[in-house]
Formats: structure tokens, sequence, C-alpha cells
């Protein structure tokens, strides 16, 4: 079988809200169905369809998927790192109980706890073959993958997968003949199979390999992984293959070697001054310069916006008003009444007689501009 393998950091680390999010895998109860795949669900006897979600706290709460109220929490004492599948008849939830190393099973039709089997140590991962014959727990804490006969809810083989192995994840494959179980301190996915239950081989993935699930068609299975496989400067060559970011680079260099110049043309003359003469203001020279170092770079950045802005920086308000640019893009001091349309296309002649407002006049000005342009307004 091929694999092709996804690589993207995921979001999950072993958190509250995380594992919340995990556990849900859309996997629907109250005689409900669902696949270890996450095959699409059967509406249950009531009509309504459920999402059961473990907690890390204890407890599971249930969803109502029409209209996604919590309407009821079964009980459940033990805390869960997300591991949770239903049996394809519905029948049966098993949820990983990560704090005392077990597999709880409930009834769908009371939500009631009916027993717990042990496995290995801090089990994540679980998942239900398509016969509903074998459950798979992936144990980190023990390196194993411990596989549970549902016939009679007890464990029939425990898998070795290696020392250090740190499984975290089982996926089935469709026909039930493989699990995949990814494991995060060896950077593999090891294949089972499940007639004999025993690995076959050990798959490099890359490091921290977690979550996975197979393509629509069987064909391929997808894998996430957390890390990066090593130092690379990937990252760098997609990041900078792109213009926009280029050209922001070249403008921040252009930007602090112009600053630079200036500080050094400035602040090497004040520096000796302040030094080496017995100048007038020293101690204010040596405030300011202090300031500029405990104030905050927003507030430059800000005056700067208020100094230069292309609209209404006082500097650029300031050079219109001495040479006369931008008069035609800037709004008089009167009211303008918008040209005919004979006048809009060859000329940008004003009849002025009060003062406006700024909103009456972007008005008009975006009338004037589709004109100009043979828009229609």
């Amino acid at each position: 079988m091929s694999h092709n393998h996804f690589r993207s950091r995921s979001p999950f680390r072993l958190t509250a809200t995380s594992f919340t999010v995990l556990a849900a895998l859309l996997l629907f109860g109250q005689r409900s169905f669902a696949t270890p795949q996450g095959a699409p669900s059967v509406t249950g006897d009531r009509g309504v369809t459920l999402i059961y979600v473990p907690g890390t706290a204890g407890g599971i709460t249930e969803i109502n998927s029409a209209n996604n109220i919590v309407f009821a929490t079964a009980p459940w004492a033990h805390g869960s790192n997300g591991g949770i599948a239903i049996t394809p008849d519905g029948s049966r939830m098993y949820v990983n109980n990560a704090d005392v190393s077990s597999v709880s099973v409930f009834d769908t039709a009371t939500n009631v706890p009916l027993m717990e089997i042990g496995v290995g140590q801090n089990p994540i991962g679980l998942a239900i073959t398509p016969d509903g014959s074998h459950a798979y727990v992936s144990s980190q804490g023990s390196d194993t993958v411990s596989v549970i006969a549902l016939a009679t809810n007890s464990v029939v083989k425990t898998i070795s997968v290696g020392a250090g192995a740190n499984p975290i994840w089982v996926t089935i494959s469709r026909d039930g003949s493989r699990a995949y179980v990814s494991n995060q301190g060896g950077g593999t996915i090891s294949v089972i199979d499940t007639a004999s239950n025993t690995v076959l081989t050990n798959i490099p993935i890359g490091s921290l390999p977690f979550h996975s699930a197979f393509s629509r068609d069987g064909r391929f299975l997808w894998v996430s992984v957390q890390g990066a496989g090593g130092f690379t400067l990937d990252n760098y060559v997609t990041a900078f293959s792109r213009w926009r970011y280029v050209e922001a680079l070249g403008n921040s260099l252009i930007l602090g070697l112009s600053v630079g110049a200036l500080c050094t043309v400035f602040g090497v003359p004040m520096a000796w001054a302040v030094s080496r003469t017995d100048m007038p203001g020293k101690g204010f020279v040596r405030a300011i310069i202090l300031g500029a170092f405990i104030t905050p770079s927003y507030l430059g950045a800000i005056g700067w916006i208020l100094l230069a802005g292309p609209n209404a920086g006082w500097l650029n308000r300031i050079w219109m008003a001495a040479t006369g640019s931008g008069a035609a893009h800037r709004p008089s001091t009167t009211n303008c009444s918008p040209p005919s349309a004979r006048e809009s296309r060859s000329t940008t002649a004003i009849t002025c007689a009060r003062a406006p407002s700024w909103a009456s006049w972007a008005a008009w000005h975006a009338t004037a501009d589709n004109k100009l342009r043979g828009n229609k307004p």
C-alpha cells in the first residue's frame, strides 16, 4: 500500500482544549453508527445523532448534532487523552482512561459504563476494526499496542512497537487488514498485520508523527508530523520565493540603513559635543537620548504616521501647501458641485459655493471618478 505523508504542525499538544477537539472525531452514540475512519453517521432510533466528547477531568459530554446543544453528561470518573471509538453496530462505546491505564466500555443505550479493561500505561490512540471484532489501543508509557477482543472485552495480545517508540495514534485500514500506529518517539509508522497481530514493518515518517487518516479511496495514508525532522532551510526558501516578502525585506533593509546613516551623521557630532565641550543644554540632550531608549517603538510609529501620512501627515500637508502639489486631489474649503457629464470627461473644473463635509466630497469624488473612467455610477 502506498503512503503519502502530509507534513503539518499539529495543534494538539496534550492540553485540555486539544483533547476536547480531538475526542469528538465525529463518533456518535445513542444507537448511532461510526467507523474508525470517520465514515458518515447514521441517525439513531430517536432521529437524533449524538456526539460524545470525553473530558480530561472526567465526564463524557453528549451533544445534539442537530442544534449543537449540550444536553447531558454521562457519568465517568476518569480523564481521556482523546481515544474514543464506537462499534459499527452502535451498541458500545470505548474510551481510554489515561490516568488509570484502562479502557472503559459504555452501553450507548443507557450511557452507563459497564466495565474497565486494563491496557498499557497512558493509553491515547484507540481504533476499532470495521467488522467490530477488535479494538487497538496505543499506550505511550509502555510502548505497546493492546489488542482487545470486543466479544469478550479482554486483551488477547500486547504488541511491542519498540523501546522509546511512544505510540500515540492508531488508524485501521478500510479492509481491516492493517493497523497503522504513529510512534512519536521513533518517528515511524508501525504497520501491524491484524490477522497475526505482528509488526510487519516500520516506516520512517519524520519527527513526531501524530494523527493519520486514509484518503477517500483508501490508497494513501496521510500523517501529520509535529516536528520538522531536523535542521532545514525549506521554510525560508518558501517564504522568500514570494515577491511581497522579498519586497518587505528590501524595504526594511533600506529603512534600517537609512536610519543608521542619519543617526551616524547627527549622532556622532552630538556625542562629541556633549562629552568633549561645554555646550549649553547638555543635560537636556542626555535626557532626550535616554527617552529614545525607554519610549515604546509603537509611539514612534504613530509619530511618523502623524508626520508623514500620505494624506493627512503634517509634513506632506506643509509640502503640498508650499508647492501646490496635490491640490486637485484634496477637498477645497468650499462646497463643490459635481460638473456636468461633458465636463467630467474633459476637465476637473469645479463650481464652488460653500464648505462641504468630507462624506459629501467622497461621494462626489467617487461619482466623478467613475464618469472619468467611463463606468456607470
